[in-house]
């Protein structure tokens, strides 16, 4: 049989369910290409791609083109410390530019959905990519997300910075799903690959750790940043809670959108 193609994105969050599935994809007959979250649903959507870890936004959008692997995701309850709005203005209402990085979606719809409201009347988005001294330099604000958004020490920083996850649980007591695997419509997934992918997901201290030492080098505050990172910040279950999360965030989005969104997001949707 030809090999399933699946696509998932290599930032830190994904590491363990990528390295997992990269020292089986041989026996499972599995093709592994990565890349940014949002070419990855522009590779899913044209059929370059099988299945893929994609922007929950992006799935939303195309709820009718494709089924979700059941209970695996990337989700956070609160604090996520890797999606951030970072703004140079002291108040909200000043805000008339924010520079986006290009890579993600599903941030982009919630910072519309939580704070487009609260921004100058006319502000505007710029996609752009994730340098936040480069973004900042020409707007109001910045959107960063992943890898350079843990980079940044909010200690330090002499800006305002807001978690859009964190700011999610408080607007709506949910959990905020940011990415899931979706599978294109027609495409058969054998149940060893389907149950590879899920156990993937799981967290192993041992290999949690060897993750987080390459990427903090001998920086033993990112260390702990990144351990604690993984163990309380991101989760990779999609349960109850996640699904409940993700349909609000499509009701909001479709709210947002002037109620053009495709049809609803159902359980039935899951694979």
């Amino acid at each position: 049989m030809p090999s399933l193609r699946f696509g998932c994105h290599d930032f830190l969050n994904a590491q363990p369910l990528l390295r997992n599935l990269q020292d089986r994809a041989e026996a499972l007959n599995l093709e592994i290409y990565t890349g940014a979250p949002g070419e990855l649903a522009d590779r899913l959507y044209s059929g370059d791609l099988d299945l893929a870890m994609i922007p929950s936004y992006e799935y939303l959008k195309k709820v009718e083109l494709y089924r979700i692997l059941p209970g695996v995701c990337i989700a956070s309850r609160g604090e996520v410390g890797s999606v951030f709005l970072v703004t140079k203005e002291k108040e909200l209402s000043q805000i008339k530019t924010v520079a986006v990085d290009r890579r993600s979606r599903t941030s982009v719809a919630a910072l519309k959905v939580l704070f487009g409201g609260r921004f100058d009347e006319n502000w505007s988005l710029r996609p752009t990519e994730p340098d936040l001294k480069a973004m900042l330099s020409r707007n109001s604000a910045a959107l960063i997300i992943g890898d350079p958004a843990l980079e940044i020490d909010r200690s330090k920083t002499p800006y305002t910075i807001f978690d859009l996850s964190e700011e999610w649980l408080h607007k709506t007591g949910k959990s905020f799903v940011h990415a899931v695997v979706a599978i294109r419509e027609g495409v058969v997934i054998p149940n060893e690959i389907k149950i590879a992918i899920q156990n993937a997901a799981q967290k192993e201290e041992k290999q949690i750790e060897t993750i987080c030492r390459e990427y903090a080098g001998n920086d033993e505050q990112k260390l702990a940043q990144y351990k604690d990172y993984f163990l309380t910040k991101i989760s990779y279950h999609l349960g109850s809670e996640e699904v409940e999360g993700l349909i609000h965030f499509q009701k909001m989005c479709k709210k947002m959108d002037g109620g053009t969104s495709q049809q609803d997001y159902t359980w039935e949707s899951i694979e």
